[in-house]
Order: structure tokens, then C-alpha cells, then sequence
């Protein structure tokens, strides 16, 4: 099942969207049938990610068969699960959403802002927003909006699931230096 629609195949919009692939070996989990987590909202992330142990009881990963894994910023393997469904409730959300994740060897959850946002093309599910204080879920077309009237000061664009810009880096000269 497709996780941005329904069991009858009805698109929902209260849903943080994830990458979902078709696999087969299953995992045990946790007792709970709640668990509390502290995701992190991470532009850096292809993936919304949980750990097996962070599941609650009756949540099963769908199993990797081909041994696909994530690799890290630092080139590391992270094993993976396979993917699941989980539903999302509490004071940080406006009501209960459901939420895809990809289970993997990682030391706390993570949502994807490019899974949270949705599909590269057409309007988009979500807006994602940060300052130096919060990170904010809005709807979607809140950024085309803000850049109708501010000139960003740097822009990094969608490539797949992350953000990127081309840069040019230097060194500093320091004051005095070659005096």
C-alpha cells in the first residue's frame, strides 16, 4: 500500500510521506504497543529512519532481501531493515498523522524534509521551515509565497532526496599575515 493514500487507495494530506520499497524479511520489535521518540528533522536525510528498537510491538519491518543498505556522511554502511508504517501523535503535531519509515542501524530517528515535503515535482505535500529557534511543518506553497517578496541569501535546490548547492571554498588570509 501506497503510505500517502488510505487501505482503499484514497489520498490523505495529514501524512509525513517516506520512500517505500517492496521487501520481505521480517524483525522483532519492542513489547509496547506505544513507543516515545525524539525525531530529528534532518535535511541531510533521503529517509525518514527509525530504529528496530524504537518500534512499537506489532510494527514489522518489510524485510531487505537485497541487501541494500544507507551509507552515511562518512561513507559508513548503515544496515538496513526494510520499511514500515508507524502512526504519530502528540503536543508537537496538529492531530495524529501517519508516517512511513525506513528501519535502519541509526542511533535515533530522523525525518526526512525531503520526504516531508513529498515528491520533487508538482506543489508538494508540505513546506518545511527552520530559524534558529524551531523547525515548522506548514502547508505547502508557504516558501513560494515568502520568496515572492525576500531574496533569499542562499538557495540550495531538490536534487533526489537532498538540498544541494554548488560552492567555491577558501581559505581566509588573516589580518597582518605577511606583514
Amino acid at each position: 500500500m501506497d503510505i500517502n493514500s488510505d487501505s482503499n487507495g484514497n489520498p490523505d494530506g495529514d501524512k509525513l510521506h517516506l520512500i517505500v520499497e517492496e521487501d520481505e524479511d521480517i524483525l522483532a520489535t519492542a513489547n509496547a504497543t506505544e513507543v516515545r521518540i525524539r525525531p530529528a528533522m534532518d535535511s541531510g536525510a533521503v529517509a525518514n529512519v527509525i530504529h528496530p528498537a524504537d518500534l512499537p510491538a506489532g510494527v514489522v519491518p518489510s524485510g531487505n532481501p537485497q541487501g541494500k543498505h544507507f551509507v552515511g556522511a562518512n561513507n559508513s554502511e548503515i544496515k538496513r531493515y526494510g520499511h514500515c508504517n508507524t502512526v504519530l501523535k502528540g503536543e508537537a503535531l496538529l492531530k495524529d498523522v501517519t508516517c512511513g519509515w525506513q528501519v535502519a542501524e541509526v542511533t535515533r530517528p530522523l525525518n526526512s524534509v525531503s520526504q516531508v515535503c513529498g515528491p520533487p515535482e508538482g506543489r508538494g505535500e508540505q513546506d518545511v521551515l527552520f530559524n534558529n529557534r524551531k523547525c515548522v511543518v506548514v502547508p505547502p506553497g508557504i516558501v513560494d509565497e515568502i520568496l515572492k517578496k525576500v531574496t533569499p541569501v542562499a538557495q540550495y535546490d531538490r536534487e533526489g532526496g537532498l538540498y544541494l548547492a554548488d560552492l567555491v571554498v577558501s581559505g581566509f588570509a588573516r589580518q597582518g599575515a605577511g606583514r
